[in-house]
């Protein structure tokens, strides 16, 4: 009988030399807890060498603020907020086909995409901000369906340009 690999973070000698770099501290909280270098309680960690990979839409930050405190108050999902954005997501090997959708955050809305995609090769072509994401997505849908766009689901075979100049004449 085979026996499983471990898997290299459970291998006992790369988990000593990881518990080797880590300090015991006393965090702002005032809870003792072992922390790597990265942890901002470090001993000399210096906050002006972290790097911001891209910077936040203010509107998309003011949103995920307030998810942040409904989700502290509430476990209910953000079915109901109507606020939001509609979007147009592509992918290079389905072209000319496009998504078409609504979210809180698009961002992160296109970071669940590409967690499926080894290339991370879906590209968010666009979206803007509406009261009612919900209402003007059905709207985008249906005037693509009256145009006569090939549909499966959310995925219209049309131009994303198309469908952006859509979004910017509701808007």
């Amino acid at each position: 009988m085979m026996s499983k690999q471990k898997w290299y973070k459970d291998n006992p000698k790369t988990k000593k030399k990881y518990d080797q770099t880590r300090v015991t501290v006393v965090c702002s909280d005032g809870v003792k807890r072992r922390v790597s270098p990265t942890h901002p309680n470090f001993p000399g960690h210096n906050p002006d060498n972290v790097k911001f990979l891209k910077s936040v839409d203010p509107l998309i930050q003011k949103l995920r603020e307030e998810d942040k405190k409904l989700y502290e108050i509430s476990d209910n999902k953000q079915t109901k907020l109507t606020p939001g954005f509609v979007y147009v997501i592509s992918h290079p090997l389905m072209s000319p086909w496009i998504k078409v959708g609504h979210s809180r955050d698009p961002d992160r809305r296109l970071s669940t995409y590409n967690t499926g995609c080894p290339k991370r090769a879906y590209k968010l072509e666009g979206y803007e901000y509406f009261e009612d994401r919900k209402v003007v997505e059905n709207n985008i849908h249906s005037r693509l369906d009256k145009e006569g766009f090939s549909r499966k689901s959310e995925w219209f075979k049309c131009p994303s340009q198309h469908v952006l100049n859509i979004l910017e004449e509701i808007s």
